[in-house]
C-alpha cells in the first residue's frame, strides 16, 4: 500500500499480494527513508478499502493497517509528510 494501490493489485488472495509486494520492493529497493514517508499513503489507502470499519477482521485484500500507523503516528507525534 505504500508504493501500489491494492485495488491494482492482479493478486487473487493474500500469499499472491504478498508475492507481488515482494517483487515490487526487490525491483526498486527497500530504504526505511524511501518508505517512511509513505506510511500515510499506506494508512489512507488501507483506509479507504475498508469497508467495515468497525468489524474487527479484515476483509480479504484488505488491511486495517491504518490503526497501527495512526497509533504510531500519534505516539512518536510525527506526521510523516
Amino acid at each position: 500500500m505504500h508504493i501500489k494501490d491494492i485495488n491494482d493489485s492482479t493478486s487473487d488472495n493474500c500469499k499472491e499480494l504478498k508475492n507481488e509486494i515482494h517483487e515490487i520492493t526487490n525491483r526498486i529497493g527497500y530504504s526505511p527513508q524511501r518508505f517512511i514517508p509513505l506510511m500515510k499513503q499506506a494508512a489512507n489507502r488501507a483506509r479507504e478499502s475498508d469497508t467495515q470499519k468497525d468489524h474487527y477482521m479484515p476483509l480479504k485484500m484488505t488491511s486495517k493497517v491504518y490503526e497501527l500507523i495512526d497509533k504510531l503516528m500519534e505516539f512518536s507525534g510525527k506526521d510523516f509528510d
